[in-house]
């Protein structure tokens, strides 16, 4: 009986140093990866974030050039028509 808990007890003791290990190697290998790759992945998410701004303000602003220019248009017909 008491050589089957103990038994059954070396064998979580195992398991759970096991787990330890993993989880160890787990943090280890995700540092260097942090350390190794962390300029370029910065980039890449400044270089996303510019370009989503970029995109949204360029959406933000383009109805209001696009009515400067029709503006622009009819003042220099009328111009033109003026000085004829």
């Amino acid at each position: 009986m008491t050589k089957g808990i103990f038994k059954i007890r070396n064998k979580l003791i195992f398991i759970s140093l096991h787990i330890k290990i993993a989880l160890l190697r787990f943090k280890i290998r995700k540092v260097e990866m942090l350390k190794g790759e962390f300029v370029i992945y910065t980039f890449l998410i400044l270089l996303i974030g510019l370009g989503l701004g970029m995109f949204w303000r360029a959406n933000q602003v383009e109805p209001n050039l696009k009515a400067q220019i029709s503006i622009m248009e009819k003042s220099r017909s009328e111009w033109a028509r003026s000085s004829n």
